[in-house]
């Protein structure tokens, strides 16, 4: 499980940044367990609110984007 927060947004999300965060993430989930094509993260979480409580490590690319260096341990 991936549990993303955004400690600035209330219920719905009010900031483009965030949204814009969100759906990159969203679509890195989706490619993985429906197919399809996407992008990578990249800078995507620029200037976003996340904060990523728990699970980065599923989402391929998370950890980079948010310039944290993957763990080498076994899944």
């Amino acid at each position: 499980m991936t549990y993303l927060l955004y400690p600035d947004e209330p219920h719905d999300f009010r900031r483009a940044e965030n949204w814009g965060s969100l759906f990159a993430i969203a679509e890195r989930f989706f490619h993985d367990h429906l197919g399809g094509r996407y992008e990578p993260i990249g800078d995507d979480l620029r200037g976003s609110s996340l904060e990523v409580r728990a699970g980065a490590e599923l989402i391929p690319g998370l950890l980079l984007a948010m310039g944290q260096k993957p763990s080498s341990a076994p899944k």
